[in-house]
């Protein structure tokens, strides 16, 4: 009598899907996340190999087909697409293989890698002669491309080109008001 192994088991996963999360920028073979699987059948039938058959990240990520870690394929950035999904397989080793697989979810998150941007290049404000200090002279107005960024984190000064320091600038509203009476 000779022992035949018969597969009796398809590997599994505990969940259904799982979720992880790796910052924009991080270089290609970022360690994103590690999927498990078991299998109960023994030797050869319950060796599991790893892939990645589908979803949204087919491409951007890739996978250990030893030990389920994902890798980043490339850069990722957070303005352009902020999450991913991937239909992931553990698939065992034996004869009439046996498959099972689960969903992940693939959070990016965002750096601060965007300059702010003012809504005009240059601008060329006009204050009257012998204006009354405190008089508006111009608002200058900016956003963050980043996808956290929100307008109250943004800050203004004057940086260059006001020596004897005529204007003040609100840091917080990017006002910029005249600040002494000629």
């Amino acid at each position: 009598v000779v022992d035949v192994n018969e597969n009796l088991y398809a590997p599994y996963f505990t969940d259904f899907a799982v979720r992880g999360s790796v910052k924009e920028n991080s270089r290609a073979g970022t360690s994103v996340l590690t999927v498990s699987a078991k299998d109960d059948d023994k030797g050869r039938d319950g060796v599991l190999r790893y892939s990645v058959r589908g979803g949204s990240g087919l491409g951007t990520f890739t996978i250990d087909e030893d030990t389920g870690v994902i890798y980043t394929a490339g850069l990722l950035d957070c303005e352009t697409k902020d999450s991913y999904w991937l239909t992931v397989y553990a698939t065992d080793r034996g004869v009439t293989p046996l498959s099972a697989s689960t969903e992940v979810f693939i959070q990016v998150e965002d750096v601060n890698d965007n300059a702010p941007l003012t809504s005009d290049p240059i601008y060329h404000p006009v204050v009257m002669e012998n204006s009354p200090k405190d008089v508006s002279v111009i608002r200058i107005q900016a956003q963050d491309p980043d996808l956290t960024a929100t307008p109250s984190r943004l800050s203004y000064r004057i940086s260059a080109g006001n020596p004897q320091n005529f204007f003040s600038i609100n840091p917080k509203t990017g006002k910029t008001h005249k600040q002494t009476h000629n």
